[in-house]
């Protein structure tokens, strides 16, 4: 579609109309059938590469496994398809929004290949975190909740 528009509209107040390139409309009775739709065929493109996905909502998730003596880049080739795919279908990837997480043994045995590994989308490199939000539920690289049990003790 091309010429579209949207305001939005709280009370009595409108806001400017800005140009509308992709998705579809919020709120609408169709809005979650055709957003399933229009994404629908993102999983496809990673069949070829030992990498899997999480959906939800809006939020993608990127996940692959390393054992210490294989190959690392299966998940930054499926980075660069996710890049190719968000242009194809117009949509802007929220780089800012965008982590990579580290999960080890608990050990700590890391290869230095795997330590020293980084992934970038478009040009930007993704930080590592210390500990990723999933569900409302904080978890470290070690799969402990000390952090989740610290933020409900210290926020309530």
């Amino acid at each position: 579609m091309h010429g579209r528009s949207q305001s939005v509209r709280i009370g009595e107040a409108i806001s400017a109309v800005a140009p509308v390139i992709s998705g579809v409309p919020q709120g609408s009775v169709l809005g979650s059938t055709l957003f399933l739709l229009y994404i629908n065929d993102i999983a496809d493109i990673f069949n070829d590469l030992s990498v899997s996905l999480s959906l939800f909502a809006d939020d993608l998730k990127l996940y692959t496994y390393y054992k210490l003596d294989a190959s690392h880049n299966d998940l930054q080739m499926a980075i660069d398809r996710l890049i190719e795919w968000a242009s194809l279908w117009q949509l802007q990837l929220a780089s800012s929004k965008c982590s990579a997480f580290r999960v080890s043994n608990p050990q700590g045995r890391v290869a230095d290949d795997v330590a020293s590994k980084t992934y970038d989308l478009d040009g930007v490199v993704l930080p590592f975190t210390d500990y990723v939000r999933d569900l409302g539920i904080y978890h470290d690289s070690r799969l402990k909740y000390d952090k989740h049990i610290s933020f409900i003790v210290h926020h309530r």
